[in-house]
């Protein structure tokens, strides 16, 4: 009994130890913005460089809107100067579009080394925010498109 409890002590430290040094945690590879751009237009997503809107930002290198009127729902590419900065706008909209949720609201989030993601269904809607190094994915859309969302998310890795 008490090899057993030895053993069940050991496991659970040296996971403790994994988790917190890092060790578990893998690092996602950001899509290039070529990549992207094509598996948007493969879907049938007719994409807009929307940089000049965002001209005096010096962190944001490149933005994309990606639109397709019959999904009903378009698709926002950022790629900024950091990392640092893709994990701040991430945690500003994050925290934005969780304090705008309704009642009726649910949610899932997961930040782990260089990637977030976070998922919310309210009032109808769901949205996804989705960051990999210095990139950032971001979706509002029908909450009945929301499996076509997480596929689309799935084929791009985000």
């Amino acid at each position: 009994m008490k090899k057993t409890k030895f053993i069940i002590f050991f496991l659970l430290c040296a996971s403790v130890f994994m988790i917190t040094s890092g060790c578990v945690a893998s690092e996602k590879t950001p899509v290039s913005t070529e990549s992207f751009l094509s598996e948007m237009k493969k879907i049938g997503f007719e994409a807009h460089d929307i940089k000049e809107k965002y001209a005096d930002a010096d962190h944001v290198l490149e933005v994309y809107v990606c639109v397709n009127q019959k999904a009903g729902f378009q698709i926002e590419f950022y790629r900024f100067n950091s990392e640092d900065t893709a994990k701040r706008i991430f945690a500003g909209n994050k925290k934005e579009t969780e304090d705008n949720a309704g009642s009726k609201s649910s949610y899932s989030s997961v930040v782990i080394g260089n990637y977030g993601k976070f998922r919310q269904t309210s009032n109808g809607e769901y949205i996804v925010i989705s960051q990999i190094a210095d990139t950032l994915i971001y979706i509002k859309a029908p909450e009945g498109n929301k499996v076509v969302v997480n596929n689309i998310l799935d084929g791009i890795g985000y």
